[in-house]
């Protein structure tokens, strides 16, 4: 018998002792035996002739998959890009690719961790492919839209997770990144903060109740509608656009150490018809932040102007307004855009350069594209602000505000109106 069948056929042995120490909780012993399977399968690939098909192939097809399940998805790639230097069935070529595009967990890192992680560390582990609709076509992924999704998750764990422990946390919980696989764009996090036994458990629910993304809208009733709310239910949605835009999901497991249990989710995009309900139900509503309170349009360009030239806000009197006004007008300024934490962007300095109504022009685009702006347009069935009733300003701010009241509402929706005017010369 050949040396590369009797080392195939000691490899599937080792594996089989793999499973079996890792059902009966033997974590070391476990993690020998699938070493040891890997090195026996390589050996049993690489002495494979050349010209040996399909058994060269296939050999370093299981190779690689071992290789997966040992967390070491460098050495997985080496091996499937040795079995297709060879002349593989179109079958198996295909099976090749496609485990380029497996998560590759980590088994051992999730069920046994390192020693240094204390009982109670709450573990993530995020893993970004192809979604299945578009496995034949394995999209490419790069570094920019790994961070994007990274971001856009973190965007969403970590305010639902301080939301659902209220004051129970004295430092709000934050994931910060232990280690990625690379390559198999698997990331290691872990949840760091003031965390107690209960919180560590509602972080687990917290991940658990995306294992369904069925009831996923708001209710309609203002009692259940909030800003903290319509926040999650936005970032949720600007994760699952994301997913779809790059035709990836996103696995999600969390496990506490020391505890058996493990939450395992994946997010895919919904069918497109859901995912743009989804996102036209997620512009319905607008924030009472993001809803101006300067009525003059004036007033916050020369506060742009003003920014951009001497790199500092202006005086209150130098806006012929008092302390409490010139907040609200850098935040006018922030809502279309010419601010970004007291520092003027981009389209700051082109508006600060241009003629009165090259400025209004401008001002008009940021705010159609704003969010205050593009609700109102949606709220009213238009396409440009030009067919809006100003109106209905009032209106609007009642049905679609979170967190305004009644009083609030009208001297908002008095500022829109005074917008609108004002947008109104160059319309």
């Amino acid at each position: 018998m050949t040396a590369y069948i009797l080392d195939h056929r000691a490899a599937m042995e080792a594996y089989d002792a793999y499973e079996a120490a890792l059902a009966d909780g033997r974590h070391a012993a476990a993690r020998a035996a699938l070493l040891d399977a890997l090195g026996l399968e390589t050996r049993a690939a690489k002495d494979v002739p050349a010209d040996l098909e399909p058994t060269r192939s296939v050999l370093f097809r299981s190779a690689a998959s071992i290789a997966l399940d040992a967390g070491l998805p460098a050495e997985a790639r080496h091996l499937i890009a040795e079995g297709l230097r060879g002349s593989p069935p179109a079958a198996i070529k295909r099976e090749l690719l496609e485990l380029l595009d497996q998560p590759g967990y980590v088994h051992d890192e999730l069920r046994d961790p390192a020693p240094s992680l204390d009982a109670g560390t709450v573990l993530q582990r995020l893993v970004i492919r192809s979604a299945p609709s578009v496995r034949a076509s394995a999209h490419a992924l790069g570094m920019a839209t790994i961070a994007k999704i990274h971001d856009a998750w973190i965007e969403y764990f970590e305010p639902v997770l301080a939301a659902a422990l209220g004051e129970t946390a004295e430092d709000p919980p934050r994931l910060e990144a232990m280690q990625a696989a690379v390559g198999s764009f698997a990331l290691q996090l872990r949840l760091v903060g003031e965390l107690d036994a209960p919180g560590q458990r509602l972080a687990l629910e917290v991940l658990r109740e995306l294992e369904s993304l069925d009831g996923l809208e708001l209710d309609n009733s203002s009692a259940a509608r909030s800003a903290r709310s319509l926040s999650r239910f936005r970032q949720l949605v600007t994760l699952l656009t994301l997913l779809e835009e790059s035709r990836l999901q996103l696995d999600v497991q969390m496990r506490i150490v020391g505890d058996p249990e493990a939450v395992e989710v994946m997010l895919t995009p919904p069918p497109a018809a859901v995912l743009r309900r989804l996102q036209h139900f997620a512009a319905r509503y607008i924030d009472s932040a993001e809803i101006p309170q300067a009525d003059s349009l004036e007033r916050v360009f020369a506060l742009v102007e003003h920014v951009v030239d001497r790199g500092v806000l202006p005086a209150p009197e130098q806006l012929e307004v008092v302390r409490r006004q010139l907040a609200y007008y850098r935040r006018a300024a922030e809502i279309l855009g010419y601010l970004r934490r007291g520092i003027p962007t981009p389209a700051a300095v082109h508006v600060a350069r241009v003629d009165a109504d090259a400025r209004l022009r401008h001002a008009l685009q940021r705010f159609e594209a704003s969010d205050v702006g593009g609700a109102w347009i949606a709220w009213a069935g238009c396409s440009r602000l030009c067919e809006v009733e100003p109106s209905t300003a009032e209106s609007f701010l009642a049905e679609a505000s979170i967190g305004l009241s009644p009083s609030t509402v009208v001297r908002r929706a008095k500022t829109l109106r005074a917008w609108y005017e004002a947008f109104a010369v160059v319309f």
